[in-house]
C-alpha cells in the first residue's frame, strides 16, 4: 500500500504538469473520471459493490482561466457541488459556490495578515527578518564544508578510467577516508559551529532530564578524525562506482554503492521519441552480480526489491510508467497522454491512468482514471447580484445555506451509499432512529379526504368564513384599519453590482 501511494503521488505530480496551455480568452477545462475494476471484488457484499459503482460514477471537472479556477464534482449524472476561486486586481481572492449561489466570500490578504498578527505573540515582519538572518548565518557556516566536498569531487578526476566507450570511477575506502578527514578536521576547529552544536545538544539533554558535557562532543570528533585518517591510510577497498557509457545509441549512467544499491539510467531515442529508463535495485545482503539479482527479483526467488521508471516524450505524445517488483509480483502505474489539434482552439489532451498488477504472465487491471482537457470560452465569475461577505462569515454561511444544499445534492446523487452510512450510524447508541430512514424506497403521498368542520359558538350557531360575529369575544381587541401601521421593509445589505 505504501508503494502504491508513493507511485500515485508521483503520477499526480506528473499529471499536474501536463495541463493544456490556454490562449487569451480561453480556459482549459478538464473532465476526469475514476475507475475501480469491479471484477476484483466478485463475491464481495452488495454494499461494497454499491460503493464501487458510486465511485466509478464520480465525475470531476476543473476549469482554469486567466484569473480563476472552478472545480465541480458529481455522481450518477447529478451535480453535487461546484467551487470557484477568482482573483481581483487588488490582491484579494473570492470564493463562489453552488452551495451559496447568492454569496461571494472575500479573502483579503491584508486583513488576514492583520488577523494572524493579532493572534500570534510575535511580530511577523521581525520573525521573517530573523529567519532570513538565521538562514544567512547557516549558509555562511556551511559554505566551507560545501567547498570541501566540491574540491573532493574535482580531485576524483585523477582516478577516472576512460576509453572510447565511456568512463569508469571506482570509489574506494581511501576516498571516503580522505573526505572525512577534511570535513571532520574542519569541524574540530570550527568554534562557531561547535558552540551552536553545544547549544542544541544542551537543550535536548535538558528536555530529557540529563546533563550535557561539551567535552564529550570534542572527544567524539577527535576519535572520528583518527578513524578517518586510519581509513585513508589503510588498503583501498572498493565501496562504490560511477560509470558513464555510450553504446548502440544508448547513453547510460550507472551508480553502485557497497554492492547494496544499483542505480541505472538509460537515455535514447526511439521512433522519434525521447526516452528515459531508470532502474533502482536494493539488495539486502549485497551482491556481486546485479544481472543475476535482477533476474531473481523477477522470478520471485529473491526477496530483494526493484523500482523502475520509464518515460517517452514527443510533440503530441507523452508516456510515463513507474513500477515496483517484489517476490516476483509487479505493481505498475502508467500514464499515457495524447494531444490532438495542437496549438489550435480545437486542441484536446486525453490522459489515461492505469494501475496494473502483474504476476508472471498474468496481468490484472486494478483501476485508473481517464481525463480529457479541451479549450472553452472563458467565463470568469461575476459579483453582480451577490452579497460579498468576509471570510470569517464563511462557517455561518456554510452552516445555514451550504450544508442543506450539499446534503440534498449528495442524497440525490448517491442515495444507496448514504443509506448504507445511515445504517452504520444507527448502530451507535442514541442514533438508532436512523435505521428507520429510507432514501431509496418510493414514498407515496395520498391526499387526505376533506370534511366540513363545524365550530359551535357561544349561542349554538355555526361560524364559517363568510359569517363573522358582529362582536368580538371579550379577550380579543380589534384594531380599526386606519390605525394599522404599515410593516417596515426588511433591512438588507447593499448588493455589489460589479467586481
Amino acid at each position: 500500500m505504501k508503494k502504491l501511494f508513493a507511485m500515485l503521488l508521483a503520477l499526480s505530480m506528473m499529471l499536474s504538469c501536463t495541463a493544456l496551455a490556454a490562449p487569451e480568452g480561453k480556459a482549459a477545462q478538464t473532465t476526469a473520471q475514476l475507475y475501480i475494476n469491479p471484477q476484483l471484488l466478485q463475491g464481495a457484499p452488495e454494499q461494497v459493490m454499491t460503493l464501487v459503482d458510486t465511485i466509478n460514477s464520480l465525475v470531476f471537472t476543473t476549469t482554469e482561466g486567466e484569473n480563476y479556477m472552478t472545480v465541480k464534482y458529481g455522481a450518477n449524472d447529478t451535480d453535487i457541488c461546484e467551487y470557484t476561486v477568482a482573483a481581483d486586481d487588488m490582491g484579494g481572492l473570492y470564493f463562489f459556490s453552488s452551495l451559496y449561489p447568492n454569496t461571494a466570500i472575500l479573502l483579503d490578504f491584508a486583513k488576514l495578515a492583520e488577523l494572524i498578527q493579532a493572534v500570534l505573540p510575535v511580530n511577523m515582519d521581525e520573525a521573517a527578518m530573523g529567519l532570513m538572518g538565521t538562514m544567512d548565518q547557516a549558509a555562511a557556516l556551511l559554505t566551507p564544508y560545501v567547498n570541501d566536498v566540491a574540491a573532493f569531487i574535482a580531485s576524483l578526476e585523477n582516478d577516472v578510467v576512460a576509453d572510447e566507450t565511456g568512463m569508469y570511477l571506482a570509489i574506494t575506502s581511501q576516498h571516503l577516508g580522505a573526505l572525512l578527514e577534511k570535513l571532520v578536521g574542519r569541524l574540530g576547529n570550527d568554534l562557531t559551529l561547535l558552540q551552536g552544536l553545544d547549544t542544541v545538544l544542551s537543550s535536548i539533554a535538558a528536555m530529557e532530564g540529563s546533563a550535557y558535557d561539551p567535552a564529550e562532543l570534542r572527544s567524539m570528533i577527535t576519535s572520528l578524525y583518527d578513524e578517518a585518517v586510519a581509513l585513508k591510510n589503510a588498503e583501498a577497498m572498493e565501496i562504490g562506482s560511477i560509470g558513464m557509457y555510450d553504446a548502440d545509441g544508448v547513453s547510460t549512467l550507472e551508480i553502485t554503492l557497497a554492492n547494496m544499491l544499483l542505480v541505472s539510467i538509460d537515455a535514447y531515442v526511439y521512433e522519434g521519441m525521447d526516452c528515459v529508463d531508470a532502474l533502482v535495485i536494493a539488495s539486502q545482503n549485497g551482491t556481486s552480480d546485479w544481472q543475476a539479482t535482477y533476474d531473481a527479483i523477477l522470478d520471485g526467488t529473491s526477496y530483494d526489491v526493484m523500482f523502475g521508471l520509464s518515460t517517452a516524450a514527443a510533440a503530441d505524445y507523452n508516456y510515463v510508467q513507474v513500477y515496483a517488483v517484489e517476490n516476483g509480483q509487479t505493481l505498475a502505474a502508467m500514464v499515457e497522454e495524447t494531444v490532438e489539434n495542437a496549438n489550435t482552439d480545437a486542441e484536446k489532451v486525453t490522459t489515461v491512468l492505469s494501475i496494473d498488477m502483474e504476476n508472471g504472465d498474468q496481468t490484472i487491471n486494478l483501476g485508473g482514471m481517464a481525463a480529457e482537457t479541451v479549450l472553452v470560452d472563458e467565463a470568469a465569475p461575476s459579483l453582480e447580484g451577490k452579497y460579498v461577505l468576509d471570510v470569517m462569515a464563511l462557517p455561518v454561511d456554510m452552516l445555514m445555506n451550504g450544508l442543506p444544499v450539499f446534503a440534498e445534492n449528495i442524497v440525490t446523487a448517491m442515495p444507496e451509499v448514504i443509506e448504507m452510512l445511515l445504517d452504520a450510524l444507527s448502530e451507535v447508541e442514541g442514533l438508532e432512529f436512523l435505521a428507520d430512514i429510507s432514501l431509496t424506497e418510493e414514498v407515496v403521498v395520498t391526499e387526505p379526504e376533506m370534511t366540513e368542520i363545524s365550530t359551535p359558538n357561544e349561542i349554538g350557531t355555526e361560524i364559517n368564513s363568510n359569517e363573522l360575529p358582529e362582536e368580538a369575544p371579550a379577550n380579543i381587541t380589534i384594531i380599526p384599519d386606519d390605525e394599522i401601521a404599515p410593516m417596515a421593509a426588511p433591512q438588507t445589505e447593499n448588493v455589489i453590482e460589479d467586481m
